[in-house]
């Protein structure tokens, strides 16, 4: 499950996303939850996530950011944040190693 939050304060970086799946298959105890946060974000457009998937490495999530313009007091667009996750392991790797801050 993804998530949008959004905690309005601070204003110009509010949003944040946050992902929820089981942390295994069983085979090493009961299967729980994991969750992975990012924060920082000026915006975050989870209904626009696009998704890969590759057998051998797991579900990659992209989803699209903006971060706050100064200039205009609005939105640009920011780096996507890229998620790989792997159900089988219980595993989430953030491809970009992701702040909310375009690097």
């Amino acid at each position: 499950t993804v998530m949008r939050l959004d905690t309005e304060e601070p204003a110009a970086a509010s949003f944040g996303v946050a992902v929820v799946f089981p942390d295994g298959n069983g085979d090493l105890g009961p299967v729980g939850l994991a969750c992975w946060l990012n924060w920082g974000f000026g915006f975050v457009d989870v209904a626009a996530t696009q998704s890969a998937y590759d057998p051998a490495q797991g579900l990659t999530l992209t989803i699209p950011t903006g971060r706050y313009d100064p200039e205009t007091g609005g939105t640009r667009p920011g780096a996507p944040i890229r998620w790989l996750i792997n159900l089988a392991q219980g595993s989430i790797t953030d491809l970009d190693a992701h702040d909310g801050h375009d690097h």
